[in-house]
């Protein structure tokens, strides 16, 4: 069982952190833990892109899947759900910022 971190997440695939490489053209099996859903998001993909990197002083692997069978109606849920709080948070830092505006 693979394990790993989100990093992203589109209506096409997600990119994810690994301490395990996965081939590309991969096909894998999944389940997302997204708070937002507030259930595991069961799917289907394969690996379309797979880089090493540096991070925390060891080598992990960047790897992107896309979609293949999944709901999409959960992502686009999810989707929305990040933007609105993205939202709202730049909403909260627009006003704190123009509350110290000196007049």
């Amino acid at each position: 069982m693979l394990s790993a971190f989100l990093d992203n997440l589109s209506f096409g695939g997600f990119g994810m952190y690994s301490q395990d490489k996965v081939d590309l053209k991969k096909e894998i099996e999944f389940d997302l833990t997204v708070p937002l859903l507030g259930q595991p998001l069961s799917g289907s993909g394969s690996i379309r892109y797979m880089n090493p990197v540096e991070k925390y002083n060891k080598e992990i692997y960047f790897m992107g899947v896309e979609f293949g069978e999944v709901n999409k109606d959960a992502i686009m849920f999810i989707i929305k759900r990040l933007h609105l709080q993205k939202s709202k948070q730049t909403a909260a830092k627009i006003h704190n910022y123009l509350d110290f505006i000196p007049y």
